[in-house]
């Protein structure tokens, strides 16, 4: 690949890499307004009955038994268990807390995927890692703020969804490249839903508005077209270490989405910390590509 044409791949692995944000960030906005109506289950349940439709026409063809048959392993089962915990617990949080502040704590999920790989997957990490993983959640603990006034024990569920997300990654780098992405989150999204079922049984669930049920409809599509820019853009044959940093711009559409609707400014602590979450997050990035250059 010449310089230019990896430019090219460069430049478009960014572009999709931002729009993904972008998307993501709408959904969990629209997702926030709506579950301040809602419970938190049936929010989750309708969101992933949208997703779940978008993406049925794709796996139609698949008999269901072949479908369980080739996907399920360990891995997809970690995955799974994972992701439906994960939505559980951050939708629980980003109802109820900053949407800026629960966005940016869910950025440390590269730091503690570096870790618990460390710690359970034998994989070598540095000493300059971990220093940048224990930064890292130190920034969360500013985000956070456990000592002052206005604490809320709503970031807990966000906290607790880093690990689930964890699984979930770990889980999918050792699922077979032979069962399709689009049946992998096809597969996530009806168990997602069916969890969101579950905790509904805990909850006083209602009838949604008209325009509310369109906005979860929405976000079910919008986060569907999110994963997808974000498959496109790790695909595009451009250089990882370029473009994963660009991930961190959900936390400027975050803070702007939050002022904008909410009237929502982190404190100026809270600022730091997600500054030193994001530099630790770029740092490790910058690590592996060294680490993984070193290797080759």
């Amino acid at each position: 690949m010449t310089s230019e044409q990896q430019a090219q791949s460069n430049m478009r692995g960014i572009t999709f890499m931002l729009i993904a944000m972008c998307f993501f960030i709408v959904g969990d906005a629209v997702t926030k307004a709506v579950g301040a109506r809602l419970p938190v289950g049936e929010v989750i349940f309708l969101r992933s009955l949208s997703a779940t439709l978008v993406l049925l026409p794709f796996v139609a063809g698949i008999h269901p038994l072949r479908m369980l048959r080739e996907s399920y392993s360990r891995p997809m089962l970690i995955r799974n268990i994972g992701e439906v915990g994960g939505s559980l617990l951050f939708v629980s949080s980003l109802v109820r807390i900053p949407i800026a502040n629960a966005t940016a704590i869910m950025q440390t999920t590269p730091l503690m995927i570096t870790a618990a790989a460390a710690l359970f997957l034998a994989e070598p990490v540095g000493w300059r890692r971990w220093t940048a993983t224990i930064v890292g959640f130190l920034g969360a603990l500013l985000i956070i703020r456990p000592t002052s006034p206005d604490f809320s024990w709503w970031y807990l569920p966000a906290i607790l969804a880093i690990g689930c997300v964890t699984m979930r990654d770990l889980g999918t780098r050792y699922i077979d490249k032979a069962v399709p992405t689009k049946l992998i989150a096809f597969l996530t999204f009806v168990l997602t839903g069916a969890g969101g079922l579950l905790l509904g049984l805990t909850e006083s669930w209602s009838l949604p508005s008209p325009i509310d049920a369109a906005r979860l409809a929405a976000t079910g599509v919008v986060h569907t077209i999110g994963a997808s820019c974000m498959v496109i853009a790790l695909r595009s044959g451009g250089e990882i270490a370029t473009i994963i940093p660009f991930r961190y711009s959900i936390v400027l559409w975050s803070i702007l989405i939050g002022y904008v609707f909410w009237g929502e400014l982190p404190h100026p602590t809270s600022i730091l910390g997600i500054l030193i979450v994001v530099g630790a997050g770029l740092y490790t990035v910058h690590r592996e590509q060294v680490r993984r250059r070193s290797a080759a």
